[in-house]
């Protein structure tokens, strides 16, 4: 693993009964908005499952997440700074559960 290789950071939502589409509409403008704020976070992409073709397999999870670091340890220090903190705020308002899941791209092996 290469110090400087990009990190996925991916991170699956199951929303409170009681959330609005306002809710989510309103964090995920801020999220995306992190991307040129927070050092090493090089893309943010927010969505929903694509029905019919994955809606059946989401086991009730309904927003995905997809954040690319340019390293671990811009991973590890998104998580403390202080712009994420809004984003993370308005997330615990309306998440029920998450999952996050964190990989380097493997190389093609021959």
């Amino acid at each position: 693993m290469a110090a400087n290789q990009h990190v996925y950071h991916i991170i699956l939502i199951k929303t409170k009964p009681s959330t609005t589409s306002i809710q989510i509409d309103e964090w995920a403008a801020v999220a995306k908005s992190n991307v040129g704020k927070i050092p090493g976070l090089l893309s943010s992409r927010i969505g929903t499952p694509q029905a019919p073709l994955s809606t059946a397999r989401t086991k009730g999870y309904e927003v995905g997440v997809v954040m690319i670091f340019e390293s671990a340890q811009a991973l590890a220090d998104f998580g403390k700074n202080p712009i994420h903190e809004l984003s993370a705020k308005l997330s615990k308002e309306f998440a029920e559960d998450r999952l996050a899941f964190d990989f380097f791209d493997m190389p093609l092996s021959c």
